[in-house]
């Protein structure tokens, strides 16, 4: 699907075979995995607002936008994402997946159904679901492949923003960028577990 987003992106041609497969994919995530299509969804525009506009200023200005706008209709898009009760649905996700956690594997976030602890559980858990468990985190040998794997994943970010300044530019990798930060963020708060982060 993110592939298909892309090729629209940068080539205008119609593949009613590509289009036949993303329809599918959103039907498939919609009953699977529908946060991840709420995120994708919230960060597509985002593409598409550069290609209209042509203009980085204009498109980071109606960006937030339409993310306001779009926040409106998430009722619509499925019943946990309602408005009003998306910090409650992360709230009891994320007490389900601790209940069957083991203390080795659970990740302690002092999370409560609103906006605001939410907004305050942000920074920790951008970096638990990009680079966590780290390399010098207690583990069962089973997990090193996993920390190593974190510990690379940290040593080419901090490489990307010392070597690789002019990303901003680029609205294909401050999409991607968004996308995954976006979802590291939600994943981490909804299932507080190491394994399932791994997966």
């Amino acid at each position: 699907l993110i592939a298909f987003v892309l090729r629209t992106y940068w080539h205008k041609h119609f593949n009613p075979w590509l289009w036949l497969m993303a329809i599918l994919s959103v039907i498939a995530l919609y009953y699977l995995k529908y946060y991840a299509l709420g995120a994708l969804a919230l960060t597509v525009p985002l593409l598409h607002l550069f290609r209209m506009l042509r203009s980085e200023r204009l498109a980071f200005i109606s960006y937030p936008i339409f993310l306001l706008v779009s926040l409106f209709f998430l009722d619509l898009f499925h019943p946990w994402l309602r408005l009003e009760r998306i910090p409650l649905t992360f709230y009891e996700v994320a007490q389900k997946v601790q209940s069957n956690s083991s203390p080795s594997n659970l990740i302690p976030f002092d999370l409560e159904p609103t906006y605001v602890s939410m907004l305050q559980n942000v920074p920790k858990a951008l970096v638990t679901g990009l680079y966590r468990p780290f390399i010098w985190e207690h583990g069962e040998w089973i997990s090193l492949g996993m920390r190593i794997e974190n510990l690379v994943l940290m040593f080419f970010t901090i490489a990307t923003l010392i070597y690789y300044k002019d990303w901003l530019s680029k609205p294909s990798v401050i999409a991607g960028v968004i996308f995954v930060g976006g979802l590291a963020i939600l994943l981490s708060l909804a299932t507080p577990n190491f394994g399932s982060l791994s997966r």
